[in-house]
């Protein structure tokens, strides 16, 4: 039976309609360095789709959509893969609804998720979980740090991922069917780089998945939760040498586009100093500044945490001359931009006589 042309499309089988591969390679884009892991996403999302398995339909479809339990150590991409996937899957990322579970360890988490019951405080507002699939039921649920939620709430997780609902404060039956459940975890990370070298993926992943078994069955008592957790693990790898100047790209990619959103300018940035940044080598002799000023001046406008790439080869209080060449400071947390061409022509009137000044910059040059 065809649907009429007025009937609202499901973001599933706008899902299906649009192409899983594309989908595949916008997450691979976007979590740069984590081929194993987006590649296990992917296929996750494929059952998802088509919603086949050895049940019957009618228990199938009661059960969320997909359930993952991304592994791993921290910084590495969980969290921004639960973001592409609510941005690919359901087409904004505020679709993405996020639980840490370190701030639910106490008695009262439970009530905080689903509400409290009738007479107890709280009990109008409702709980911050099921109010929030009620508003928005084809949402990517992220529970962070699931290993640190209160006992109670791992009962509530069984029931979410074997039936596909549960009972709000009220009474109200909130269903899961449409959404995305998401759990992460960090175990087994810290003790992955005690020898100070980081282990091939195949190890990282040995050990992770371990860790993660010995925490759920021994330390939690909650085998039954491992149970169904353990096929929907997603080992994240550590972030490698040759991957970080990938990621920096993207990031810095990123700056420069709300750059040209919010301001209407365009950033420039130093190659050599993202090549020192990253582990790239030494750089070669920049020509940024190409100002005369005396050695014993400087830059006046180049930040005292950055070292001068101009000829007058001013450098960080303190440090030697580098000689006009790029050297990553350590007190410097990011990169700074170089600023590409400024709107107005007053504007670089005021930099050339000095008034205007850029950060990285030399206002002795044109």
């Amino acid at each position: 039976m065809r649907k009429r042309r007025d009937e609202p499309v499901s973001p599933w089988e706008a899902l299906h309609a649009k192409g899983l591969d594309r989908v595949a390679s916008e997450l691979s884009a976007r979590v740069v360095g984590q081929p194993v892991a987006t590649s296990a996403v992917a296929t996750g999302l494929v059952q998802a789709v088509v919603e086949l398995s050895f049940e019957d339909e009618t228990a199938a479809t009661h059960r969320p959509r997909a359930t993952f339990l991304f592994a791993g150590p921290t910084g590495v991409g969980k969290t921004e893969t639960a973001k592409a996937l609510a941005k690919s899957v359901f087409g904004r990322e505020d679709h993405l609804v996020r639980f840490d579970m370190a701030e639910f360890q106490s008695d009262v988490s439970f009530t905080r998720l689903v509400g409290s019951p009738p007479g107890y405080v709280g009990y109008a507002e409702g709980g911050q979980l099921t109010e929030a699939l009620k508003r928005q039921p084809c949402s990517v649920l992220l529970f962070d740090e699931v290993e640190k939620a209160h006992p109670r709430l791992f009962d509530l997780f069984l029931h979410v991922i074997d039936d596909g609902r549960a009972t709000d404060g009220r009474g109200n039956t909130v269903d899961f069917s449409q959404a995305l459940v998401i759990f992460t975890s960090n175990l087994g990370s810290a003790s992955v780089f005690t020898d100070g070298a980081v282990p091939t993926y195949e190890a990282l992943a040995t050990r992770v998945q371990a860790e993660i078994e010995r925490v759920f069955v021994d330390e939690l008592n909650r085998p039954e939760l491992y149970g169904r957790l353990a096929p929907k693990v997603v080992v994240f790898d550590a972030l490698r040498p040759p991957v970080i100047p990938r990621l920096c790209a993207v990031l810095l990619g990123r700056l420069s586009d709300n750059a040209g959103r919010r301001f209407g300018v365009r950033l420039r940035f130093d190659a050599d100093e993202i090549a020192i940044a990253t582990g790239g080598g030494p750089s070669a002799p920049s020509s940024r500044c190409t100002c005369s000023a005396p050695s014993s001046t400087g830059c006046s406008t180049t930040p005292a945490y950055v070292t001068s790439s101009c000829s007058c080869r001013g450098s960080r209080p303190g440090s030697p001359s580098t000689n006009g060449r790029r050297r990553a400071s350590p007190y410097r947390t990011d990169l700074e931009p170089e600023v590409g061409v400024e709107p107005t022509t007053s504007a670089l009137q005021e930099r050339r006589s000095g008034q205007l000044s850029y950060p990285g910059g030399c206002n002795r040059c044109p």
